[in-house]
């Protein structure tokens, strides 16, 4: 599982906190499990291929197929399309995460 943030930036880079923009995702190698943004007025369903963005950000939560390249490719009207890529592994047993001390 990847937990993917996206952002919308101006030509400077930095997020433009008023952008509420429709993101359209598409995914290859895997799942898009859920997308948010934090708005609490937004009742889109989570499990969806489009998401606005709100104060210039948002979510994507995605889910491997199996073991190789995941990839998530953003577009939405106006902007320059994006996309990133992980490398997913299979692992060896549960993963497990000790608890903090």
């Amino acid at each position: 599982m990847a937990h993917v943030t996206f952002e919308i930036v101006d030509s400077a880079g930095m997020v433009v906190p008023t952008a509420d923009d429709l993101v359209h995702f598409t995914i290859t190698g895997g799942s898009i499990l859920a997308l948010d943004n934090a708005d609490l007025q937004d009742h889109d369903p989570y499990r969806s291929d489009h998401r606005h963005a709100f104060n210039g950000r948002g979510l994507a939560i995605l889910r491997a197929a199996q073991p190789g390249l995941l990839r998530l490719a953003a577009s939405a009207d106006g902007l320059r399309p994006a996309s990133v890529s992980v490398q997913v592994v299979r692992a060896d047993g549960p993963a497990v995460i000790p608890p903090a001390r």
